[in-house]
Parts: structure tokens; C-alpha cells; sequence
């Protein structure tokens, strides 16, 4: 057969078309398999399910990067690398206080380095900002749904999932028990989930769908009874509206933004049951911030631990005693509930230094961009929140935490090279 001059042959053609099938089934499965780790990360906690899930997205997704030379490393990772070398140093060389413990950790670190690099590499090969976004808030509000038929008994008897020492909410899949993540990992998803939603609720197109979304999001807040929940929502919303507002609305848009976070505050004040899971914790903590009298237990369980950690702390402040170190030094087998001291009791101000010397390179790379999108301010915003709640958080080895800086990492990475080549065009 004689073909014309730049005429594609019929069997390249049908080679091509193959080859697009199998590209598209390779990526549709990674994003399915995202889907299950997501989902079984907060309704499996810890348990054969979430393991599971975790393996099949990495297989997975390591597979399909690898054939299409997709794997990506950046430096946000390295640092966390250098960390795992820094304590697995420590474990061997150092004084540690219990070596299983403190090796068990550095496994459990391992294993979300390489999670969340596949994941990080996976978005920023496939390059689709706006389904990542909908996925997210998709598998969060179903989680949440899912999370609440679980507990659809005990939902007018306290916080949302809440477990202590003994006190573990629990249920069976298939004979095996597992456990839902906890009052406050709920709804720091939900949180993160609400301002995303709101987010594609005023940029793309206004779809009801995501009203409905944000409304039970923040039912899901307010029944964990999560102050850092409400914290998040609240002054993640009124910058989300000062980020979406133009010039001449700003005033209108935050002015709306505070009288909801008001509105929440009077419905947790007036209505029995929200009063008792949410109302009278965010009264306790106003009389923490104005320096009066506390009575609640969970914070003054923590003004206790933080008391502890200090102590520890000042006793060996450069090494510290290993990773973990707290359960084992600790009168409850808990952690401090305080990340920058968690790490500083486990790995000294050595390890808190190299572990937190990212927020570095995160300011860098932020500032130094020029005209920003308006989700790149977002999950700068979030960023910011991450680093405060960590007051009251320990999140180095949460996935949750890792899964949401890899997306702030792909945003970052994708406007610089926008950025880049936008330049680039203007001088050519």
C-alpha cells in the first residue's frame, strides 16, 4: 500500500491506540487505589484493611511511574530521608531508651516516605489539579458519611469517635475489629475536605453538591467536639474568603466568613448536645487563652504532658532518647500531644532541626512565586494551620498530615514550573 507523505501507517495507528488504552487503565487504577488508601486511612486505622490498601497503591503506582518514568524525588524528601538516617543512627550508636519501640517507629516512617513519594510523583505526573481536589473532598465527605453510620448509635452521647486509654471505639469487618481514626484525625480531614470544597464551590461552577458537602463537614466537626477542627474551619475559611474575594468584596466576604464562625459558636453555646460535645471545650479553652481557671480534663491532661515533655527534654537535649520515647517515659503509654516536643524528647534539637527544616524551603519556594494561584495561597494558608495545631498535635508519622504536604509540595512545584515557563515564552 502506498502511503501519502507524513500519513501515519494504519498499524502505528492501532499501536498508538492500544498503547493510550492501557495508559489510561494503568492511571484510572492508581486513582481508584488512592481512593481505598484514603478511605480505609481513617475508617481501618492501623489494621490489616489499611495495609493492605497502602501496598496495592504503592505496587501500583510504583509500576505504572516506573514504565513511564514517572518517579520524582524531591527535596522535601530527602530531608525526611535524612531524618530516618539521623534516628536510625541514634538506634545504634546512641542511648536510646527502648530500642523496639524506636525501630518500630523508624519502620512506620519508612513506609510513609515511600507512600507519600509515590503519591507525590503520581499527581505531579499526571498534572490534574482539579480532580485531585474533587477526589479529596469526595472520599472525605463518604468517609464521614461511612464514619457516621458506624457510630449512628452513640451519636447523641458524646464526641464523634472519641477513645482514651481503655475507651477504644471499635467495630468488626468481616470478624476482624478495627478502629475509625480518632475524634480530632476526623476532623482535621474534614477541615482540610470543607475549605476544599468551598474552594470549588466559588471557582468552579457553584455546584450545590459541594453546599451540601461543606454542611456535613461541619456537623462532623462539631460532633468530634475537635477544637483543632473548629480551628481550622473557621480561620481557614476566613482566609479562604479574603483569598477569593476581590478588592472591592473583601470587606463582605470575611464580614460573612466571621459571622458563620459566630453562628457555629451560638448554635455550640444553645443547643444541649452540641453544648456538651463542642461548647463547653471551646469555653475551657477561652479561659485557657484569658489565663483563667480550667477545668477540662483533656487540657490539662495535655498542660501535663506538655510539663513532662519539657522536663524529659532539658535532660538530654541534643539526641534525645529515641524514637518514641515518650510512650515508654510517659505514666499513661500516650504522646505528648505536642509535635515540636515529641520530636525534641525523641531526636533532640538535632532531629527537631533537620525535621523541620522544610518549612524553609516551603517559605523560599512560596515567596519567591509570582502571581500565585489562588490554591496555591489556599494550601499555603493550610500550611501555615498545620504548623500551629502541631502545638497540640504529633503528626511526623500521620498520614493524613503527609498526604496533604505532598499536595502542598505538587502545587508548589507545578506553579514554579508554570512560572518558569511563562518566562521562559516572554523572553523567546
Amino acid at each position: 500500500m502506498k502511503l501519502v507523505k507524513d500519513e501515519i501507517p494504519p498499524y502505528v495507528k492501532n499501536r498508538n491506540i492500544r498503547n493510550k488504552k492501557i495508559y489510561i487503565s494503568g492511571k484510572s487504577v492508581c486513582w481508584f487505589l488512592l481512593v481505598i488508601q484514603l478511605l480505609m486511612a481513617n475508617i481501618t486505622k492501623h489494621s490489616v484493611y489499611y495495609q493492605i490498601s497502602a501496598l496495592m497503591f504503592m505496587f501500583s503506582s510504583f509500576l505504572y511511574l516506573f514504565l513511564h518514568k514517572g518517579i520524582r524525588i524531591n527535596k522535601y524528601y530527602i530531608i525526611t530521608f535524612v531524618f530516618i538516617i539521623y534516628n536510625s543512627i541514634i538506634i545504634t550508636l546512641g542511648d536510646v531508651i527502648n530500642k523496639t519501640h524506636s525501630t518500630n517507629m523508624v519502620k512506620t516512617i519508612s513506609i510513609n516516605l515511600i507512600l507519600l513519594i509515590l503519591f507525590y510523583s503520581f499527581i505531579s505526573y499526571v498534572q490534574d489539579t482539579e480532580k485531585l481536589l474533587k477526589l479529596y473532598v469526595n472520599v472525605s465527605a463518604i468517609t464521614d458519611i461511612i464514619i457516621l453510620f458506624i457510630f449512628r448509635d452513640s451519636l447523641n452521647t458524646g464526641r464523634l469517635a472519641f477513645s482514651w486509654g481503655d475507651s477504644v471505639s471499635s467495630y468488626k469487618i468481616f470478624g476482624i475489629e478495627v478502629i475509625t481514626a480518632g475524634s480530632n484525625g476526623i476532623a482535621y480531614f474534614s477541615a482540610i475536605a470543607f475549605l476544599l470544597a468551598s474552594y470549588l464551590f466559588f471557582t468552579k461552577g457553584k455546584k450545590c453538591i459541594y453546599l451540601f458537602y461543606d454542611l456535613l463537614f461541619i456537623c462532623t466537626i462539631l460532633l468530634t467536639g475537635s477544637r483543632k477542627g473548629i480551628f481550622i474551619l473557621v480561620i481557614g475559611f476566613v482566609c479562604l474568603a479574603n483569598i477569593l474575594s476581590k478588592h472591592g468584596k473583601k470587606v463582605f466576604y470575611i464580614t460573612v466568613a466571621i459571622i458563620i464562625a459566630i453562628l457555629i459558636y451560638f448554635l455550640s453555646q444553645n443547643i444541649p448536645l452540641l453544648y456538651e460535645i463542642m461548647g463547653s471545650r471551646l469555653n475551657e479553652l477561652f479561659n485557657l487563652i484569658f489565663k483563667k481557671q480550667v477545668s477540662d480534663s483533656s487540657i490539662n491532661t495535655r498542660m501535663r504532658l506538655i510539663e513532662m515533655a519539657i522536663g524529659f527534654a532539658k535532660e538530654r537535649p541534643i539526641f534525645g532518647y529515641g524514637l518514641d520515647a515518650f510512650r515508654i517515659l510517659g505514666p499513661w503509654g500516650i504522646i505528648t500531644d505536642n509535635n515540636y516536643l515529641e520530636i525534641i524528647v525523641s531526636s533532640g534539637i538535632v532531629g527537631l532541626i533537620i525535621y523541620y527544616s522544610y518549612i524553609i524551603f516551603v517559605l523560599r519556594d512560596y515567596f519567591l512565586l509570582k502571581n500565585k494561584s489562588k490554591i496555591c495561597k489556599l494550601f499555603f494558608i493550610i500550611f501555615i494551620l498545620n504548623l500551629i495545631i502541631e502545638y497540640g498535635s504529633v503528626t511526623y508519622f500521620e498520614r493524613n498530615f503527609g498526604f496533604i504536604n505532598a499536595m502542598l509540595f505538587y502545587i508548589l512545584q507545578t506553579e514554579k514550573k508554570e512560572r518558569q515557563y511563562e518566562l521562559g515564552k516572554e523572553q523567546y
